[in-house]
């Protein structure tokens, strides 16, 4: 049975321009084909695209980097020779403005491991989006596979490293390997972390982390998704460590300098057809001169109005109270409560419902079904004080939603 979404409209494209030929890649892709499979009639179409990395950019031989080569059947061919020299990560934002005009949405992926141009990268990017509201930026620090580690548990760390690695020479010392030390496996190499976040001597990476713990093996190869446990427990998680990240961080800390931070969950939820519901986001129904309804977020509350002059029937609002589930079922959603707003409001009217007496009772998330819509609201982190909510925008890049 088709799953009820805010759905895109027929015959949406999105393109998702990611930092590795497998890890992102294959993690997008298989939620999309998996929404394909739950929706076999799933209204947008998307494509994965390897940036064009060259190879005198790092040196690096890590498995799952992009190759340099770029299949976009078609759509912008000779792309890769445009942006050859251009430092990362800001290599991958110009690519994704380039094909704005080729998709519906560009959604642009890398992470904090290692990139000089992280300031010249965001700035771009947010110049760009201010003209064009389809294109969107994820962000991962320390890596994607930290974004990996929250389907499991909830972990808020500042990890250094996605693997722990050591530099060769090579060429008579012109040029420099990177060799990974394989931490937590039966190959370690001298050097290699135990994967103790106790151990101060030796920090572990995360893939040793996760090794240690049993999570996976290998994130870059093709089963990065196959890894991961519940779907909904990543996104939670991710969703509470950015906001973790704004309430320990100094508030004008800009987003690329965060360790940790992520808001890699938003195109998950995208993929998923789920809106996202943070503070301030408001999600509006309107039929011409049927209806006009409001629904926007303030701190852990909802306020319903009605702009419309006759009534507005909140028998068609219904919330759902979830609990997180470390699951290995990736779709498996545990339900505490199922509510119907019974309400109705005159024209001109306001409604605010209290969402916390919810998720005071265990609950961790909830999906709103408004008018046929879903939208996903999970609690925020209480915070001391409003900075950081009058900030929150600001903080995320000069008004930029991340």
């Amino acid at each position: 049975m088709a799953r009820r979404s805010n759905s895109l409209p027929l015959h949406y494209t999105i393109c998702v321009v990611t930092e590795g030929e497998k890890t992102e890649n294959n993690f997008f892709d298989k939620l999309y084909r998996t929404e394909k499979r739950l929706n076999p009639e799933l209204p947008y179409t998307m494509q994965t695209v390897p940036p064009p990395v060259d190879d005198e950019d790092d040196g690096e031989d890590e498995p799952g980097r992009a190759s340099g080569t770029l299949d976009l059947k078609g759509t912008a061919a000779g792309i890769v020779d445009e942006y050859k020299g251009i430092p990362l990560p800001l290599k991958w934002v110009k690519m994704g403005i380039a094909l704005a005009g080729t998709f519906n949405e560009v959604w642009i992926a890398f992470d904090k491991d290692g990139h000089p141009a992280a300031k010249d990268a965001f700035e771009e990017f947010i110049k760009a989006r201010k003209k064009d509201k389809g294109l969107n930026l994820i962000f991962s620090s320390r890596c994607f596979e930290y974004y990996m580690l929250q389907h499991f548990e909830y972990i808020y760390h500042g990890f250094e490293k996605s693997e722990c690695d050591e530099k060769i020479k090579r060429n008579k010392g012109r040029k420099t390997k990177t060799v990974y030390l394989g931490c937590c496996t039966d190959h370690a190499k001298n050097g290699a972390c135990d994967g103790d976040l106790g151990n101060t001597a030796k920090p572990p990476c995360i893939n040793g982390y996760a090794r240690k713990q049993g999570y996976w093996t290998e994130s870059k190869n093709d089963a990065a998704f196959d890894a991961v446990h519940n779907i909904y427990a990543g996104i939670v998680n991710a969703h509470n460590i950015k906001w973790s990240s704004l309430s320990t961080e100094a508030v004008a800390k800009a987003v690329y300098e965060r360790n940790p931070y992520l808001n890699t969950y938003r195109l998950t939820v995208r993929l998923m057809q789920i809106g996202v519901l943070e503070h301030r986001d408001k999600a509006s129904i309107d039929k011409g001169g049927t209806y006009s309804y409001d629904m926007e977020r303030e701190g852990n509350s909802l306020v319903f109005r009605n702009n419309f002059p006759g009534k507005m029937d909140l028998g068609n609002v219904s919330i759902d109270v979830y609990d997180e589930q470390y699951s290995e079922e990736k779709f498996s959603q545990l339900r505490l409560e199922h509510v119907v707003l019974g309400d109705v409001l005159e024209s001109g009217g306001v409604k605010m419902v209290d969402m916390m007496p919810y998720f005071n009772k265990a609950g961790q998330y909830a999906i709103i079904d408004f008018f046929g819509k879903r939208f996903l609201f999970m609690k925020e982190p209480a915070i001391d004080g409003a900075i950081i909510k009058e900030n929150f925008h600001l903080t995320s890049s000069l008004g930029i939603e991340l």
